[in-house]
């Protein structure tokens, strides 16, 4: 049996064109065994996820892809297993998308 997983997905909750449903039903559709929808700066897809999952569905794998940067270069770290009650870690995510957001303002203007 083939035995598959995807741990690097974008949804409509950051720069990707899938609904967190639309993964889902994808999900499904290849037998993957767990997949984790790792947005930009945003674990939002996860509740709608959750409302939607079924008990033979795969496994859900809560993750985000945190952007910052250094030396002024995008850098972007993947996290796994993030805990989407931690008000700790939903305080810094807001802090990440406004950087990521005010960043994306400066770039509008210089066009």
């Amino acid at each position: 049996m083939d035995r598959r997983i995807d741990l690097h997905i974008h949804s409509t909750f950051s720069d990707g064109n899938k609904t967190p449903a639309e993964i889902l039903e994808l999900a499904r559709e290849k037998n993957l065994i767990a997949f984790s929808i790792t947005d930009h700066d945003n674990i939002g897809a996860y509740s709608e996820v959750k409302k939607l999952r079924r008990k033979d569905d795969p496994e859900i794998i809560i993750g985000v892809e945190l952007s910052t940067g250094r030396g002024g270069e995008d850098l972007h770290i993947l996290g796994y297993f993030m805990d989407p009650d931690s008000e700790i870690f939903l305080t810094r995510l807001k802090g990440f998308r406004k950087i990521r957001n005010s960043r994306g303002a400066r770039m509008l203007k210089e066009l």
